[in-house]
């Protein structure tokens, strides 16, 4: 005969850990976590370093194709970065700071300050001059429909639209010195 045998695998029970205030929580070492938004504890997105200069910083970033582009505050200059890591010069303003990107089709809109202008650079490297806003800043673009431009200009605080022929007309002018985003929704509007 065969005699066959059996042990029960015991299963861990439930355990409960109430934190008595968020210090608890900072004095873990959360490096291999990841917290969600209804508290609790998970395994972070996988993440690896790709592309590392310790001495930039950057003012503004898009997807552009398969490249991630940047907008570095240290030379003023638009550069693309591939899968590689591997970076090269797009674009390089007159103006002191990029404040604003934004892929419409191939082109890649390019807003710097002061004063606010906004160039269309194109995949070959050639640029000419979109818009020059009657502000000083331009500090977000969205892309509206019929392929239009909305922009959040400061100095004064405005929302415009810009045709894609470049022709512009506030839609929104507020109180406030800066208007910092704008988001633009084929239902709701702007």
């Amino acid at each position: 005969g065969m005699l066959m045998g059996a042990s029960l695998a015991q299963a861990e029970t439930t355990r409960f850990y109430e934190l008595e205030g968020f210090e608890v929580l900072l004095n873990g070492n959360p490096e291999s976590t990841a917290l969600t938004e209804d508290g609790a504890i998970v395994l972070p997105p996988e993440s690896s370093e790709w592309f590392a200069d310790p001495a930039a910083t950057f003012s503004a970033a898009t997807m552009w194709g398969d490249e991630v582009v940047v907008a570095r505050v240290d030379t003023g200059k638009v550069v693309a970065i591939n899968k590689k890591g591997e970076e090269r010069e797009v674009f390089k303003p007159e103006e002191t700071i990029v404040t604003s990107m934004l892929v419409a089709g191939d082109d890649l809109l390019v807003a710097a300050a002061p004063p606010g202008r906004i160039y269309r650079v194109k995949q070959d490297g050639t640029s000419e001059v979109f818009y020059e806003a009657e502000s000083v800043y331009v500090w977000d673009m969205a892309l509206g429909d019929d392929d239009s431009v909305y922009l959040a200009l400061g100095e004064p605080g405005v929302i415009v639209r810009v045709e894609k022929d470049g022709d512009a007309e506030p839609v929104f002018i507020s109180e406030q010195e800066h208007m910092r985003s704008v988001a633009y929704d084929a239902d709701y509007g702007v």
